[in-house]
């Protein structure tokens, strides 16, 4: 029986409590005056509650729960995407609320990433073996925490970051399905539905901003759902890597960049090349659509043909990034604010 015949009720009761979630968070944050004020990285003019990204993550982990007690998700893959999501989740939570240290941010974001190498073990990047083994985990941390900051570096917009997250989890569901891993889709539906809830609040018009909390958590669960995946098919590492590759590259691109005309990584900036299409256009809503877009009818056909052994891993890879980072190149991200 598909995995979404199984999880379709309790797929609409996170979607709903989402919704509902957010709406009681967004008038405490209102009364709290839990706001994001405009400043040198931000793409909007007014103050607006952040933080919602709390509920996103508090009903995830709820299905988490109803998934494990039901037999749908293992325990080990429910603990692993747990405490990795609250781990991300707590500290980002608590730096909307009163900002921390990036010392202590990165350091709490190398622990979520020991924690989910301990459950699902490193990515089998190089041959096995006491070297292979210890470039394979030193890798593997590295991606993880990476993919866990560029997240929060691209959530600039209103949409983009909910919809990159749906996109994904929609595209990695075809993939397992056309590759008999329907299983591996347990994770992913319910991470739909806390999304499918926000967006609600989140687009065309933010009502409220996910903040560090919601993005720190979705980099730290959509990066160990990659892993509990990589080691059923390696191929899924690379599926995985080309349907987060708007967001993979817009941002390595732009630190590259500004690193090399010696621009300090932790200086505020709009200089993304999404933020600077949003400037362009006079609005986010066409560049979220856009991403949406590009993820379904670019990035995921490439997937699939990885997932099907069509194509190769890397050669499908740098076929998906190429037209990516030309367009970065020519918008000029990391060089334009």
């Amino acid at each position: 029986m598909p995995i979404f015949a199984l999880l379709w009720k309790p797929f609409v009761i996170i979607l709903a409590m989402t919704a509902i979630g957010v709406l009681l968070y967004l008038r405490v944050a209102r009364k709290l005056l839990i706001l994001d004020s405009p400043n040198g990285r931000s793409s909007h003019n007014l103050p607006t509650p952040r933080g919602g990204g709390i509920v996103i993550a508090l009903t995830f982990l709820v299905g988490l729960v109803y998934a494990q007690v039901t037999g749908s998700l293992a325990l080990r893959d429910a603990l692993a995407l747990g405490g990795a999501g609250t781990l991300a989740a707590g500290v980002g939570f608590i730096d909307d609320l009163r900002g921390l240290p990036a010392t202590l941010r990165l350091f709490v974001h190398f622990l979520v990433a020991a924690w989910l190498l301990w459950w699902f073990s490193p990515l089998p990047i190089f041959p096995t073996g006491p070297v292979g083994t210890s470039l394979n985990a030193l890798i593997s941390a590295l991606l993880l925490v990476w993919l866990l900051n560029l997240y929060n570096f691209m959530d600039g917009i209103n949409g983009i970051a909910t919809l990159e997250g749906i996109s994904t989890c929609l595209g990695i569901l075809l993939v397992y399905a056309v590759s008999g891993h329907q299983l591996l889709g347990t994770a992913p539906i319910l991470l739909l539905a806390s999304l499918g809830g926000f967006l609600f609040w989140n687009f065309p018009r933010a009502q409220i901003f996910m903040g560090d909390v919601g993005s720190g958590f979705l980099g730290a669960v959509l990066g160990g759902m990659c892993l509990q995946a990589s080691h059923r098919a390696s191929s899924f590492f690379w599926c995985w890597a080309v349907l987060l590759g708007i967001f993979i590259m817009d941002a390595s691109l732009t630190l590259c960049r500004r690193l090399l005309d010696r621009k300090s990584p932790t200086d505020a900036h709009c200089s993304h090349a999404y933020q600077i299409f949003s400037r362009q256009r006079g609005e986010h809503a066409p560049v979220s659509i856009a991403v949406f877009v590009i993820n379904l009818l670019w990035l995921l056909p490439v997937a699939l043909l990885i997932a099907t052994h069509l194509l190769s891993g890397p050669l499908g890879l740098c076929i998906a990034y190429c037209p990516l980072l030309l367009i970065g190149l020519k918008v000029g991200a990391g060089v334009r604010n």
